[in-house]
């Protein structure tokens, strides 16, 4: 099993923590990934309220360096999944194909639409599967309550859905039953996080953030789960300007964090120093057993 991986520039910056957990999960299953050589950024949420056809192309070169890789290309960022999957279902208009193929003929460079474009959520459970993610399992986070936050962006529009119910998604919480841990029902799973909106309305942000937090705390979470860089980044930032406000501070982990270490891989791997919020120290056990496990089933990560 190969996967072709496409970071984006969130996990090669502030989402750093994202790209090292994922790989050490993806060397825990046992999959090999290769980076897309020479990947550009997807446009994010500027490209395509400035030109369309811009974004397209953005993508459509991605697309073509990805084919060249491996047929199925794994995606971590939300939007960075979200941008290039829209523009591959755009993309399967012939037409429509062989113009943008005008545009990546000078970079010696031609998009046959042959790639499938996932993200590792998915992938994990549709492709690797729950048993065996389940035997690969050597720490079980038994008892941690945790929420599953889901966002905007793998969820809508309908095109670019993971899949299952865009109002009630449940890949992350089978994720989380699979690491031991009990997903606890969230209002909030679909709600925005407030997106960019932090850089020029923050204010705006901050309340779509809280609303997120607040349902989280009600629910008695010990944690939130995310898949997605910027929502990551505004429940953390939210929590830490309301400090003093709120005692309780909730971690929130990608999702491939949360997985690496119940799949053996230290601290470090998975970068939680990186992470805002520290975990509680009561957590300390999650993150210090892999040398406690049994040789035959520790991970390689």
């Amino acid at each position: 099993m190969k996967w072709a991986f496409l970071p984006g520039c969130s996990l090669h910056s502030t989402a750093a923590q994202y790209r090292t957990s994922f790989l050490g999960v993806v060397r825990a299953l046992g999959i090999e990934v290769e980076e897309v050589p020479d990947w550009n950024c997807c446009g994010a949420t500027a490209a395509k309220h400035f030109n369309q056809q811009f974004t397209l192309v953005l993508a459509a070169r991605n697309l073509a360096l990805a084919e060249k890789v491996a047929p199925v290309l794994a995606v971590p960022c939300n939007l960075c999944y979200n941008n290039l999957t829209l523009a591959a279902h755009a993309l399967q208009d012939e037409a429509k194909r062989e113009q943008i193929n005008s545009h990546l003929l000078p970079l010696e460079l031609r998009l046959r639409g042959e790639v499938a474009v996932y993200h590792p959520l998915k992938l994990f459970l549709q492709e690797v599967g729950v048993e065996r993610i389940r035997q690969a399992v050597v720490r079980p986070l038994a008892g941690l309550k945790v929420v599953a936050y889901y966002g905007c962006l793998l969820t809508r529009p309908k095109e670019a859905s993971i899949g299952d119910s865009n109002r009630w998604p449940a890949w992350l919480d089978m994720l989380a039953v699979t690491a031991g841990a009990t997903p606890l029902p969230f209002n909030a799973a679909t709600r925005c996080c407030g997106g960019t909106l932090a850089l020029t309305h923050p204010e705006v942000a901050l309340r779509a953030a809280g609303v997120i937090l607040a349902e989280a705390r009600v629910r008695g979470a010990e944690a939130i789960l995310v898949t997605c860089p910027m929502c990551q980044l505004n429940l953390e930032r939210a929590q830490i300007q309301e400090k003093g406000r709120e005692k309780r501070l909730l971690p929130v982990l990608y999702f491939t964090q949360f997985l690496g270490l119940a799949l053996g891989c230290d601290p470090i791997t998975v970068g939680l120093k990186k992470n805002l919020i520290p975990l509680p120290k009561e957590w300390s056990s999650f993150g210090a057993h892999q040398a406690r496990a049994s040789s035959s089933k520790r991970a390689w990560c």
